[in-house]
């Protein structure tokens, strides 16, 4: 909820249309009655051609798993090759999709690696550190998905250690090892009872690092 608000907030500025790059999809090439439209062998291999709305194109749109024409399906090869075109979509554009914020990481000894609503507490802790000579940092991921797997490596071979604080039993901490391949411990800061994580808490373990 709280990244829901969050973009409740935000100023959008609207560009002038005559400067937007106008990149266009594909679109099919053969005749209506030929059209499957979700067949990517006919595009790219991950984005299949679209046919406007209104062109003598037939197709069906829901969001069930479903074969070429748009149709539900629960054919295990379709289903199957359904969500790795899906997947694919995502690693095509991984660097384009995957959003994170630093903050002090250049100099860091010690890093935060935060989303949500945890972010503002690691950046108030990272702020109190610093007052202390505490060289910290906060990595802040907007996106779960892609996971920032290569900032996280980048960062963790830099540092003593990565503290994850999460509202949860731990999750997040898991990938947050992974990513990190060894190059530094990742320490977990978990919190289920209803309250929010305090930069105290952070803090304090930032100290021990």
């Amino acid at each position: 909820m709280d990244e829901v608000i969050g973009h409740m907030r935000e100023k959008v500025v609207l560009p002038d249309p005559h400067g937007l790059k106008i990149v266009e999809r594909l679109r099919p090439t053969c005749k209506p009655e030929d059209y499957l439209p979700f067949d990517a062998d006919a595009g790219d291999g991950v984005v299949p051609p679209m046919a406007d709305f209104g062109t003598g194109f037939r197709y069906h749109l829901t969001g069930l798993t479903h074969d070429k024409t748009g149709f539900p399906t629960t054919k295990r090869p379709e289903v199957d090759a359904l969500i790795r075109r899906l997947s694919g979509k995502v690693d095509t554009a991984k660097e384009e999709v995957t959003f994170v914020h630093e903050v002090m990481i250049e100099d860091a000894d010690v890093a935060v690696f935060a989303y949500g609503i945890t972010a503002r507490a690691g950046a108030r802790a990272i702020r109190d550190a610093r007052a202390m000579g505490i060289r910290a940092g906060l990595l802040t991921a907007k996106t779960l998905w892609p996971f920032p797997e290569e900032h996280v490596e980048r960062i963790a071979g830099n540092v003593r250690g990565i503290i994850v604080p999460e509202m949860n039993m731990g999750q997040l901490v898991c990938e947050v090892e992974r990513a990190a391949k060894g190059k530094t411990k990742v320490i977990s800061l978990t919190r289920v009872d209803a309250e929010p994580i305090s930069p105290d808490q952070i803090l304090a373990l930032l100290k021990e690092v």
